[in-house]
């Protein structure tokens, strides 16, 4: 991680931060983190995987939800997410994870 020297209007004086975000903005999240909620709370599987694009299935349902290392899902893609798998994970089932 490369550090620098960066102004902190709090103390006044030059402390050594991280040029890297740690917190992402509220209501982003990565497929990554998607991928895994969608496992561990609603027991989807995955059905397979192509390049860093993989096909996840909740009961009669499936989606694709991409998988690209360090990027946040659009909010389009999210919401698009959500309207594939509504009808078997329920209304604003999105909402109920983050």
């Amino acid at each position: 991680m490369k550090l620098a020297w960066r102004a902190d209007p709090r103390v006044g004086d030059r402390s050594v931060q991280s040029t890297r975000q740690l917190a992402r903005p509220r209501g982003t999240m990565t497929g990554k983190d998607l991928r895994r909620k969608l496992r561990r709370q609603f027991g989807c599987v995955e059905e397979s995987q192509e390049g860093s694009h993989v096909k996840v299935r909740c009961g009669r349902c499936r989606t694709t939800v991409p998988v690209h290392a360090g990027e946040d899902l659009g909010p389009g893609l999210i919401g698009q997410i959500q309207r594939d798998l509504e009808p078997c994970l329920g209304r604003r089932w999105l909402r109920r994870i983050r």
